[in-house]
């Protein structure tokens, strides 16, 4: 995950170019994200966790100080616990929380060039995808099923303010190459 952030009340943008610190963190540290077990229905999960919080003021003070937070799927229930949860929903729910106090773009970087709309098609990147185009290619069965819960982390951080999100490889940074962007 990588989020751009601008503080409306102190003009300033926070980018991959002057944070001079990467700090590697699970939600255990500074308490930063936290979550519950989840619970045993018809299938037991293990350790599986839900998240519950994220602690904002800890993130503020990281981006104030320049440092970078890098955040794994280690999450903990506050009572000892730790707990693996879903990545792209911690980085999404980090980044809409941040959202509050600064301008949020997500990027989600993986493996692929964006989302596709044949799975089989490297080049087959769809570049735009508002809440429209969503719903056709949910209602179509279009893209992968693996690719379902990322997007729908997607539209419910712009729905909570993030500004605009990015799906793509590496190459994303230097937007040499394809991605997928996500506007309402």
């Amino acid at each position: 995950m990588s989020v751009n952030f601008t503080g409306p009340k102190i003009g300033e943008t926070f980018s991959k170019e002057i944070f001079s610190i990467f700090l590697i963190i699970s939600g255990a540290d500074g308490n930063a994200y936290s979550a519950i077990k989840r619970p045993v229905k018809d299938i037991d999960f293990g350790f599986v966790g839900d998240l519950t919080e994220i602690n904002i003021p800890f993130f503020i003070g990281l981006i104030k100080q320049n440092i970078v937070p890098v955040c794994c799927s280690v999450t903990h229930d506050r009572k000892g616990q730790l707990l693996n949860t879903n990545a792209d929903t911690i980085a999404a729910s980090i980044a809409s929380a941040l959202s509050k106090n600064f301008k949020v773009i997500l990027t989600y970087c993986f493996e692929k060039m964006g989302v596709l709309e044949d799975i089989n098609d490297e080049n087959s990147v769809i570049p735009f995808i508002d809440t429209k185009k969503y719903h056709e290619l949910k209602n179509t069965e279009t893209i992968s099923q693996g690719m379902m819960p990322k997007l729908h982390n997607c539209f419910e951080s712009l729905e909570k303010g993030v500004q605009e999100i990015r799906i793509g490889n590496s190459s994303i940074f230097s937007q040499k190459n394809q991605f997928t962007k996500i506007k309402k």
